[in-house]
């Protein structure tokens, strides 16, 4: 009997653990200053339309296939809808279901999936979410020396880890000259 209780706590607490190829981030597309609004405004929208062709085609993703998509599920502290508008284009272009399990304030939980769930081993994890909790996600993830505040001006960047067995082999931040007026550094 006692072996038995042993036995099933060690099944319990052993984590399978898994590595991604990559992790790419994405901030949710523009949004209106009426914070009522929880959905894309003209700007993101066109973002979130631009965004499929860009990690199709562009060469930065040729050996990126995006194969499993988070995007922040709406809740009642944060209801928008803006993580999933703007990765709907993709996931339809791709062909893949957008995993909408974890609210805004679960990113130890969303990490801790991609980062322990076969399922993740391998591929290429694409996540949209709001801005405040990206760089929190990015370490939860590993990784050291990357910004600490993610400006709410900012729609327009891409953070890519990239892993080598179960180490962080490069972690880039990018600018994605997808519309008028995004960084071009």
């Amino acid at each position: 009997m006692i072996f038995g209780i042993f036995f099933v706590a060690f099944i319990f607490s052993f984590q399978i653990s898994a590595t991604p190829k990559a992790i790419i981030i994405i901030r949710h597309g523009e949004k209106s200053p009426d914070k009522s609004n929880v959905n894309l405004d003209q700007k993101g929208c066109e973002r979130a339309a631009a965004l499929a062709p860009y990690f199709v085609g562009r060469d930065l993703f040729k050996d990126l296939k995006i194969t499993k998509i988070f995007a922040q599920q709406p809740d009642s502290k944060d209801a928008s809808m803006r993580p999933i508008e703007t990765i709907t284009p993709t996931a339809n272009l791709l062909k893949l279901p957008i995993n909408k399990d974890y609210t805004k304030e679960e990113i130890g939980e969303l990490t801790n999936h991609i980062l322990t769930h076969k399922n993740c081993d391998g591929h290429v994890v694409l996540i949209c979410w709001a801005h405040e909790k990206i760089y929190e996600m990015v370490s939860l993830f590993g990784v050291k020396n990357h910004k600490k505040k993610w400006h709410g001006d900012v729609f327009d960047r891409t953070l890519i880890i990239n892993f080598n067995g179960d180490k962080i082999d490069q972690y880039r931040d990018l600018p994605q000259r997808l519309l008028y007026g995004d960084s071009t550094n």
